[in-house]
């Protein structure tokens, strides 16, 4: 009688199969190298949390996420100069001596702007800092130091990213992922040793965000080493650097909408009910971060493979693709949704020992934000690659107002729940339909959703 046996295989068997269906234009070299990568970088994360908690205490666990909002808004000096360079560099017949004068203006742009919005950060923070921790002046000193170490941690990294568009622009993103694997072992290193030695915000900030900072400085090491930039021809080049700018800018705004997406909430409810009262928010807001940071090995490599296909008119294979990375997008976004659903607060109580303190409602109302925030990702995407970034940063801009105004309207009335019932609300009235009706009007090349539908299964 024949006995059923354990496929030890299976694994990488599905490993290889989804490999093999995204190949060509570095997707599947970039998806394969993600997977160590996402995998470690969402361990750090995971493993930080419990820990900064634990260490922190509840109060000065919500005023190190808190933090991690007001900080991170200097993501936006950079105006998205990698993207808007990667996406340059993709559409080809770029010059190497092009290429190292684009490279030397987004360079010397990125660091006036990096310095003007640190400034406007450490004062807006100092204020912030002041004001919510008067009363306890040695939680507001050690906040005040944990913000300015980290607000100079994240402007050299910033500076340092904008050598990823010339990593975007060549569709090498695995050379991407294997220096940021290197800062996630050096983040998680850091966070098994430094915080039971220095238990204070401190610790937690130089982990994380020194992680990050090597693995951007890595990269910018191997890029200076094959494309030295040029800043000799600065004047001469304002016209190709102004459109540099002016497309960076369109990524910037999108980078301000998802910010309101995540960010915003987070401060709302902070200054509503206190930093306690976001702990459970403040979770579930990382475990988003968690898929957003899986899905990326998706979609980063995504839109200026889009581009590249576009240039060379390679329908085929950009159907396949685009079919191929929505059923996966959006899977991981219903498997997540089901698990937050139906799970949350036990996810909550296994990974950092918390016992979520509002009802069901909370967790399932995170499990659709999951799913929406997966589907609009993907069509945001899309959208991009199509050379539509403007009107996908007005989209997400106007999206990321409504979160604002509807999350904390409604967090007034029923708390941390109401607000994620405004982040739904906000995604259904605004991106969940009109992203993908936008991707489908355009079309691919002019083709409508049978015409993708069909052309795509033909090819696979």
């Amino acid at each position: 009688m024949s006995s059923l046996k354990p496929d030890h295989d299976a694994p990488l068997k599905g490993l290889r199969l989804l490999i093999s269906r995204l190949r060509g234009r570095g997707i599947a070299l970039a998806t394969a190298t993600s997977i160590l990568g996402r995998v470690l970088s969402s361990a750090s994360t995971i493993v930080a949390m419990p820990i900064a908690l634990k260490t922190l205490g509840e109060a000065r666990f919500g005023a190190f996420l808190v933090l991690a909002g007001v900080v991170n808004w200097i993501n936006l000096g950079g105006f998205g100069l990698p993207s808007a360079l990667g996406k340059l560099l993709a559409a080809g017949g770029v010059t190497q001596e092009k290429k190292a004068r684009l490279f030397g203006g987004a360079l010397a742009y990125g660091a006036l702007s990096i310095t003007a919005i640190s400034a406007l950060v450490t004062i807006a923070f100092t204020l912030w800092a002041n004001a919510l921790y008067k009363t306890n002046l040695a939680l507001q000193n050690e906040i005040i130091n944990a913000g300015i170490v980290m607000i100079l941690l994240v402007a050299i990294q910033m500076l340092l990213q904008i050598s990823e568009g010339i990593r975007i622009g060549s569709l090498q993103g695995y050379i991407l992922n294997i220096v940021r694997i290197c800062g996630s072992i050096f983040s998680f290193i850091v966070l098994l040793i430094l915080p039971p030695h220095m238990p204070n915000v401190m610790a937690f900030v130089i982990s994380l965000n020194g992680g990050l900072l090597l693995g951007a400085a890595l990269n910018a090491v191997l890029v200076f080493r094959e494309t030295p930039p040029d800043f000799r021809h600065l004047r001469k080049d304002t016209k190709e650097i102004s459109v540099l700018v002016a497309s960076g800018s369109s990524f910037a705004v999108i980078g301000v909408g998802s910010f309101f997406q995540t960010n915003i909430p987070v401060l709302i409810l902070s200054l509503l009910y206190g930093s306690a009262a976001v702990v459970d928010f403040g979770l579930y807001i990382r475990l988003l971060f968690i898929m957003a940071i899986a899905l990326g090995m998706l979609t980063t490599p995504l839109w200026p493979a889009i581009i590249n296909a576009r240039a060379q008119e390679d329908k085929q294979w950009m159907n396949r693709t685009l079919i191929n990375v929505g059923i996966l997008v959006n899977l991981a976004g219903l498997v997540a949704a089901f698990f937050v659903g139906i799970g949350g607060p036990l996810i909550l109580n296994l990974w950092a020992h918390v016992h979520q303190s509002e009802g069901p409602l909370l967790n399932w109302a995170f499990g659709v934000y999951f799913l929406q925030w997966a589907w609009s990702h993907y069509w945001a995407t899309v959208l991009m690659g199509f050379g539509h970034e403007k009107l996908a940063s007005r989209i997400i801009v106007a999206e990321g107002l409504l979160i604002a105004i509807l999350g904390s309207s409604m967090a007034h009335w029923w708390g941390p729940t109401g607000m994620v019932l405004g982040l739904n609300l906000a995604f259904a009235l605004v991106s969940t339909w009109l992203l993908p009706w936008l991707v489908l009007r355009e079309g691919v090349n002019g083709l409508g959703l049978s015409g993708l539908l069909s052309r795509g299964s033909m090819s696979s």
